[in-house]
């Protein structure tokens, strides 16, 4: 019965949005603070672009070898003959939070020169260009945050710092 004195306060059965037990409020307000002069920049320097914040991780996959219990006798100790090596792959996503549209890469590893691959085929499959500006969150992985990285034109991919003033004086 107690749901009816609740219902009569206004209260409203209600799914509740799910939160991380180690999300961080204080790092996540932080993230949002550095975002928001990088998307003003972008948008200053691109008046007439739509802009689209994306975000990539990669995730490995495969397989490595798994021990099962087997039969033996008394006093002796089964082999089994493994290669203890991954077959692996990487699988590259890049997110749009805003619609939840996922553009994926298939890798079999992680390298700067993958990565600058990468990056152009995502450019060529959102559509990038001066009308479309692509802002890409990065994590810290080395290869992602590295000068050999080449960005294509419209994508701002840097981790946490806004894009060098040259390349938003020229609008390229």
């Amino acid at each position: 019965m107690g749901w009816v004195y609740l219902r009569r306060l206004g209260a409203r059965l209600r799914v509740p949005r799910p939160r991380h037990v180690q999300a961080d409020p204080q790092a996540q307000a932080d993230f949002k603070r550095r975002l928001r002069p990088l998307l003003r920049a972008v948008a200053t320097a691109f008046p007439r672009a739509s802009i689209e914040v994306w975000a990539v991780d990669e995730h490995r996959i495969g397989l490595k070898p798994i021990l099962k219990r087997v039969w033996a006798l008394p006093g002796q100790r089964p082999i089994a003959p493994v290669e203890h090596r991954y077959d692996r792959r990487y699988l590259v996503g890049f997110v749009h939070p805003a619609s939840g549209r996922t553009v994926w890469h298939l890798a079999t590893t992680v390298a700067i020169e993958l990565f600058s691959v990468e990056l152009e085929a995502f450019a060529q499959a959102v559509g990038a260009s001066p009308t479309k500006q692509i802002v890409l969150v990065l994590d810290g992985a080395g290869w992602h945050d590295s000068p050999r990285v080449r960005v294509p034109e419209h994508v701002v991919a840097r981790q946490e710092e806004l894009l060098p003033p040259a390349r938003l004086q020229n609008g390229s």
